[in-house]
């Protein structure tokens, strides 16, 4: 009964979380770059436009704690740009490089990330944020910004064991087990690259999902069916 009443009160605070977390005002698909504009991590790979979301904040629709793979793979940026997961993860790209990426063979792999860790996380919002100009701007995720021009935003595309969604006739994916980050520091005007800095997170158990704000009460509840699940599992 102890189990049964845990697993309940987990998923109930899931919920509760899911649903008081902030959301985009707005949430739509897209794609990178924008016309005209270059993004200098997916040319050294020669891909093109690649479909995701705007706007868009990322979740954990599992039980946990359940490991999360964090790779880095550089930055385009004058700024000096940084990301963190948690207290377990930290990567900042000093705008003085301009540019780093890792490209040994021009196929996109694990082997090009600069930097890769680990962390732990539990279902719902993912604890990880951004810092743009040396920390003039810093924004986390539940709270991305859907003005592509004026203001700092990251772009979220999921892939399949790094082959990226191309395919722009289809409609952008909403869940899987790994996912790109593309951060635009809004540095240069209308430019709408996304390539400042550029980050994968993938996980082997569970699923990421970009939920419509409207979705995120019954992505808890869903969280509530799981513990249940389990609870008959065990008995």
């Amino acid at each position: 009964m102890k189990v049964f009443r845990s697993i309940i009160a987990s998923g109930l605070l899931a919920t509760v979380a899911l649903a008081a977390a902030p959301a985009s005002a707005a949430l739509y698909t897209g794609t990178i770059p924008q016309p005209g504009e270059t993004n200098d991590f997916l040319e050294q790979y020669g891909i093109g436009e690649v479909q995701g979301w705007y706007g868009g904040n990322l979740y954990l629709s599992s039980g946990g704690p359940i490991t999360i793979t964090v790779e880095i793979f550089g930055a385009e940026a004058g700024f000096t740009n940084s990301f963190t997961f948690g207290d377990d993860v930290s990567f900042t790209h000093t705008g003085s490089e301009t540019a780093t990426f890792a490209d040994a063979d021009g196929i996109l792999g694990s082997s090009d990330a600069l930097e890769s860790d680990t962390t732990l996380a539990g279902p719902g919002l993912l604890d990880f944020c951004f810092s743009v100009n040396s920390g003039a701007i810093s924004f986390c995720n539940g709270a991305n910004n859907d003005d592509l021009n004026a203001n700092p935003n990251f772009f979220i595309t999921f892939d399949d064991n790094y082959v990226l969604d191309t395919d722009t006739t289809d409609g952008a994916r909403r869940s899987g087990t790994s996912v790109f980050l593309f951060l635009d520091d809004g540095g240069a005007q209308n430019d709408d690259n996304h390539d400042d800095l550029v980050v994968r997170l993938s996980i082997t158990d569970g699923t990421f999902v970009v939920p419509e704000p409207g979705t995120l009460a019954l992505l808890g509840l869903g969280l509530v069916g799981f513990g249940m699940a389990r609870r008959r599992r065990v008995a």
